[in-house]
């Protein structure tokens, strides 16, 4: 995949194998998950993309996972801007780093994009425990 041309030399993309045949020439993503991080988060980092790989693999549409890691020479909100500048899918998702996710986050995602053709957002009722 080759990245825009923009100056982009204070981000080290991180990048995950794909299998062979995953990412076609012109693969016009329906969702970019996108996610900020730091090399000293690599444990949640991996702990995420642990639960987050196979669901990508097991929808039907494609979808794209972005991460920028950065030694805190960005700030949250630059990290994010330059994700969604590289980012080619036709709706956004981020995922903070030490996330956890539903099991069916992203087939949950897809069905609401092709259950609403058109939306603006897809939105979800969350529980959260402390």
């Amino acid at each position: 995949m080759t990245l825009p041309d923009r100056n982009l030399s204070s981000i080290t993309p991180i990048q995950f194998r794909i299998p062979s045949g995953y990412w076609r020439q012109n693969m016009n993503p329906v969702l970019s998950i996108l996610t900020p991080t730091l090399p000293s988060r690599q444990k949640q980092y991996t702990n995420l993309m642990s639960q987050l790989l196979p669901q990508v693999h097991a929808v039907d549409a494609a979808v794209e996972v972005l991460s920028l890691s950065d030694n805190y020479t960005m700030t949250i909100g630059e990290k994010r801007n330059k994700l969604i500048s590289i980012s080619t899918g036709d709706y956004v998702a981020f995922i903070d780093d030490d996330d956890e996710i539903a099991s069916t986050y992203i087939k949950d995602i897809i069905q609401g994009i092709n259950t609403n053709p058109g939306v603006d957002t897809v939105n979800f009722r969350i529980v959260v425990n402390f």
